[in-house]
């Protein structure tokens, strides 16, 4: 978080739901690999994704691994925005 607790791409208090899904950066990523979190509510956690099951994937194993990879590359995007100044583009995230 950045000292002030705002998220560092938009005026939102960041917490980990907000940086996950509910951050306009975070909701573009997820929209650029096809994942449709509609189903998510503005009150949900991330743990939603687990068991909305985005991916439709049945080995929990897989979607679990598949979902901790797009969340660790949505924090390093955020990352690369605090301490670079940098913006990624979705390409770039989902490298």
């Amino acid at each position: 978080m950045t000292p002030d607790g705002q998220c560092p791409f938009y005026v939102y208090e960041e917490d980990s739901s907000h940086l996950s899904i509910k951050c306009q950066q975070s909701s573009s990523f997820w929209s650029f690999i096809d994942f449709d979190l509609t189903s998510i509510s503005s009150t949900d956690s991330i743990e939603a994704l687990w068991t909305i099951n985005p991916l439709q994937e049945q080995n929990s194993r897989i979607r679990s691994t598949i979902l901790i990879c797009i969340h660790w590359n949505i924090w390093k995007c955020r990352n690369a925005k605090i301490f670079r100044h940098e913006d990624e583009a979705n390409l770039q995230i989902s490298r």
